[in-house]
C-alpha cells in the first residue's frame, strides 16, 4: 500500500499525518517483525541521529491488530486508521517520557493546593480512545470524575501530546484531531514539543474558537544556552488551565480556580526536561 503525500496550505508537499517524508514506513508482518523494527528505530533515535520518533506500518488489518495487540506489549501503538489499514507507533525514550511525567505532576501539584482537587480528576492517562476513522492514544489524558452524565465518557476534558523530534506539524495535526473528533468533549490540548539537539521546548495550548475552529490559543517557548543558567521564556503570560474547562463545571469556593502555569513554573518545567535529556 503506498501512501501519497497531502499538500499544506501553502501548497508544499508533505506527509501524511503530519509527518516528515522521512518517517520510517514499513508493511506490517507479525508482531515478531513489529517488535524488531521498533527496537531498531529506537537504537537510533538515541543515538540522537536525525530521525523520526514514529514509525508507519502498513497494511495491517483489524484482525492482525486484535490478534497481535489483544495483550499488553512493550510497543502499544499509538495511532490505527481501520479504513486505511495504517498503524502509527511513536517511540518513547526517557526523555519524552519524563517530560509527560513532569507536566503531570505539576498540574496535579497544583489541583492538590487546592483543597485536593487533584483527587476529583480521573488520570485516563494513554488510554486508547475510538472513533469510525482513527483510534489514538494521547501521552496523558484527564477528566473529571464527576461529568455530565449525557457526555460521551471516552473522551477526556485535557489531553497532553509530546514531541521530542517529529516537526510541531505533527503535533499541530493532532491536537486538531482530538478536539474535532471529539466535537468539542475535550476542552484544552495541549502540545509540547522538544528539541533535540538544542536546549528549546515549545509549548501550545489548543482548543476552539469562536467559529468552532481547533486552533493554537497560546505559545511559550523556552530556550536556554549551553552553560548558561537564565531560561529565556517568549511569553509573558502563563499558561492557563481552565478550572470549568477542566472540570466541567464553575469553581465553587475561594480555593477553586484556573490552573496557572507563570514564568517560574515553566522554567521549572523546562530544566526538569533538560535534566534528563542533556544528563545534566
Amino acid at each position: 500500500m503506498s501512501i501519497a503525500p497531502a499538500m499544506e496550505d501553502n501548497g508544499h508537499e508533505c506527509f501524511p499525518y503530519g509527518l516528515s517524508k522521512t518517517t520510517p514506513t514499513y508493511e506490517y508482518q507479525n508482531a515478531a517483525h513489529y517488535s524488531a523494527v521498533l527496537s531498531r528505530q529506537l537504537d537510533r533515535l538515541r543515538l540522537h541521529q536525525d530521525t523520526s520518533d514514529y514509525v508507519i506500518f502498513t497494511n495491517i488489518n483489524q484482525e492482525q491488530l486484535s490478534r497481535d495487540f489483544q495483550e499488553s506489549t512493550d510497543w502499544p501503538f499509538e495511532s490505527y486508521f481501520p479504513r486505511l489499514q495504517v498503524l502509527l507507533t511513536k517511540l518513547e525514550t526517557d526523555i519524552h517520557a519524563n517530560a509527560a511525567r513532569k507536566f503531570e505532576f505539576a498540574l496535579l501539584r497544583k489541583l492538590s493546593a487546592m483543597n485536593g482537587r487533584d483527587k476529583q480528576l480521573d488520570l485516563p492517562g494513554a488510554a486508547l480512545v475510538k472513533t469510525p476513522e482513527r483510534s489514538k492514544k494521547a501521552d496523558n489524558s484527564y477528566k473529571p470524575h464527576y461529568g455530565p452524565k449525557y457526555r460521551d465518557k471516552k473522551w477526556p476534558t485535557l489531553a497532553v501530546e509530546v514531541a521530542y523530534s517529529e516537526s510541531w506539524r505533527k503535533l499541530a495535526n493532532d491536537a486538531r484531531w482530538w478536539l474535532a473528533a471529539s466535537n468539542g468533549d475535550i476542552k484544552t490540548m495541549i502540545t509540547i514539543s522538544i528539541n533535540q539537539k538544542y536546549r528549546e521546548i515549545t509549548c501550545d495550548k489548543w482548543g476552539l474558537n469562536a467559529e468552532e475552529e481547533p486552533v493554537a490559543l497560546y505559545r511559550v517557548q523556552m530556550q536556554r544556552d549551553a552553560g548558561c543558567e537564565h531560561v529565556k521564556i517568549s511569553n509573558k503570560d502563563p499558561l492557563i488551565i481552565g478550572f470549568e474547562d477542566l472540570f466541567l463545571r464553575p469553581s465553587q469556593d475561594a480555593c477553586e480556580g484556573d490552573v496557572v502555569f507563570s514564568q517560574d513554573d515553566l522554567t521549572e518545567l523546562a530544566s526538569m526536561i533538560w535534566r534528563v535529556q542533556f544528563d545534566e
